[in-house]
């Protein structure tokens, strides 16, 4: 009988958590967390300029994304980027994760580029300090601070809710 509870028990837990995690994908979960100190190399090869630890600490708003170009579900965030990126106002910056610059020019150019800088986490630098689980990920950064993190493809939900949470606090 105890083996039965036991394994109740242990499945109850797991539950929870599974739960746990599934809204933890429909909200910015608040997270104050300094960014890492080292910054990530530009992708050299790709076309598009990267960017670096100094440019977060501004008086300014910036989204911060982990994504890959392998990653289906990063694919189908890229409208919702480029709406934070062009209707919010908001400066949406990339981290690239495990991917080759040449990938990353094609994505790009299939799918549009709501980036205004994009960085290379190759050795999974950030993703490991930043406790990324999968991708893509997404942080909501004010003054080089992560106040928010969003776990999963980024949505309209999240769009207006980051939107009530930056009222008044744009990159531009």
């Amino acid at each position: 009988m105890s083996v039965v509870c036991s394994l109740l028990l242990v499945l109850s837990i797991h539950s929870g958590l599974q739960e746990e995690r599934a809204l933890e994908r429909f909200v910015w979960n608040v997270v104050n967390v300094a960014l890492p100190s080292d910054d990530l190399p530009a992708m050299a090869d790709s076309g598009v300029d990267g960017w670096t630890i100094e440019s977060l600490a501004a008086d300014e708003v910036h989204v911060v994304n982990f994504f890959a170009t392998w990653c289906r579900p990063c694919e189908e965030e890229m409208g919702q980027l480029r709406t934070l990126s062009e209707k919010v106002g908001v400066d949406v910056l990339g981290v690239i994760v495990r991917d080759e610059a040449v990938n990353v020019a094609a994505w790009l150019k299939r799918h549009g580029n709501p980036y205004r800088g994009i960085v290379s986490d190759w050795d999974h630098l950030w993703f490991d300090q930043m406790k990324i689980r999968g991708l893509p990920e997404t942080f909501l950064v004010v003054n080089g601070v992560a106040t928010h993190h969003w776990v999963g493809p980024i949505t309209d939900d999240a769009i207006e809710m980051l939107e009530e949470i930056t009222k008044g606090r744009r990159s531009r």
